[in-house]
């Protein structure tokens, strides 16, 4: 599957989509998110550029005729063209990943709870992986390990038990995170999953 059709599959999971003029839309599902006014995507040297129903037609053409890299590297002059604003920011930027279907991983013992992967200590929950979103096709990893039990694996632990649970019943697991967030960066690292989307949002 190419790096756009992961990024689709990924909006799918937010309930967003394209209409037939490409542009993003409400679509039917359980976990619908906001609606960016504009998202911009460089995967594997490429970029894409999506913009929601109600961006003005020649705010788009513009956008277009500058291109998609401009787009995503020149926040400013984006903001002025969709704000009248040079001093407004992105609303999110961050990375995509997901688990190659040769995903291996030995997370050792834990506890499978309504979906929930967990790690106990003395009777304790101290880290866990579910699924933020799903649907047939793909889910979306969440994870969280309490302040003290940090930095001694078990975020790794978690997150390889639930991803090898969606690649059995054929799943996509996905992971993302803001671009800042550097301890979800490094749980990025340790499980060894493929980025192939650094996004840009815009509001």
């Amino acid at each position: 599957m190419t790096p756009y059709e992961l990024t689709i599959l990924q909006m799918e999971l937010e309930c967003i989509g394209l209409n037939g003029d490409g542009r993003l839309c409400r679509i039917p599902g359980d976990a619908p998110d906001d609606i960016h006014r504009l998202f911009v995507v460089h995967h594997q040297g490429r970029y894409s550029l999506f913009a929601r129903e109600d961006v003005p037609a020649d705010v788009l053409s513009e956008l277009h005729r500058r291109g998609p890299a401009v787009a995503f590297s020149d926040t400013q002059t984006v903001c002025e063209l969709l704000y009248g604003d040079r001093d407004k920011t992105c609303a999110w930027r961050g990375f995509a990943y997901t688990f190659p279907s040769t995903f291996r991983a030995n997370p050792g013992n834990l506890v499978i709870r309504d979906g929930r992967f967990i790690v106990f200590d003395e009777g304790r929950e101290v880290s866990s992986a579910w699924s933020s979103r799903a649907n047939e096709k793909c889910a979306e990893l969440a994870t969280e390990t309490v302040l003290s039990h940090r930095r001694r694996g078990l975020a790794r632990r978690v997150s390889s038990a639930w991803a090898l649970v969606q690649l059995a019943h054929a799943r996509i697991p996905f992971y993302s995170h803001k671009r800042g967030n550097v301890a979800s960066r490094g749980l990025a690292l340790s499980l060894g999953v493929e980025q192939f989307m650094d996004c840009i949002a815009y509001e």
